[in-house]
């Protein structure tokens, strides 16, 4: 039995892609902890390696490794799109939180 395709986590990306585009860049940096770029690009931590973010295309790649999947690409994004720039206080949030 095949299961219908979803298309979920495109949406997702999209939705992601297009907060970013419409946000202004140097303060989402600055929120999230990433460096951005002479060229306009992001960087950013993400599990011990650096994440590249071309802009404005938002690609998002390792600077040396495998390929990021597209559930990552959104976790990372959601992650630059909603951070406040508060620092972490030191406490586990649950998923649901």
């Amino acid at each position: 039995m095949e299961l219908p395709k979803q298309d979920n986590y495109e949406i997702a990306f999209k939705l992601a892609k297009q907060d970013l585009l419409a946000a202004d860049l140097d303060q989402r940096s600055k929120n999230c902890g990433a460096e951005l770029t002479a060229e306009g690009n992001m960087k950013i931590a993400y599990f011990g390696r650096t994440v590249e973010i071309k802009m404005p295309e938002v690609e998002l790649k390792y600077e040396a490794g495998p390929k990021i999947e597209l559930w990552e690409q959104i976790l990372i994004l959601h992650y630059i799109n909603k951070s406040s720039g508060k620092k972490a206080v030191g406490e586990w949030v649950s998923f649901r939180d």
